[in-house]
């Protein structure tokens, strides 16, 4: 699957959508809390992307769990916003 972190939509107030650009802060949190090496791989490539990356359906899954869990920092319109990318 590809993915874009770089312009993602997410709902800022009930209804209203903005554009925003969370490749680094989501490539960090997953460099942080990972013990994959693959998993670390793909973060740094979301990091240093310039827009879509390919990402497996396998790391897709560990992306959206990861970001779904309550250690998450994200506020939850950045975490469902990511979780679309992801399931689309």
């Amino acid at each position: 699957m590809k993915a874009n972190f770089k312009k993602i939509q997410a709902e800022i107030n009930f209804g209203e959508f903005k554009e925003v650009d969370l490749a680094k802060e989501l490539a960090n949190f997953i460099h942080n809390n990972t013990t994959d090496i693959g998993l670390d791989d793909v973060a740094r490539e979301i990091y240093y992307s310039e827009g879509e990356v390919e990402i497996s359906t396998e790391h897709a899954n560990t992306i959206k769990a990861m970001v779904g869990s309550k250690e998450c920092p994200f506020f939850v319109a950045f975490k469902m916003a990511i979780i679309k990318q992801l399931t689309e």
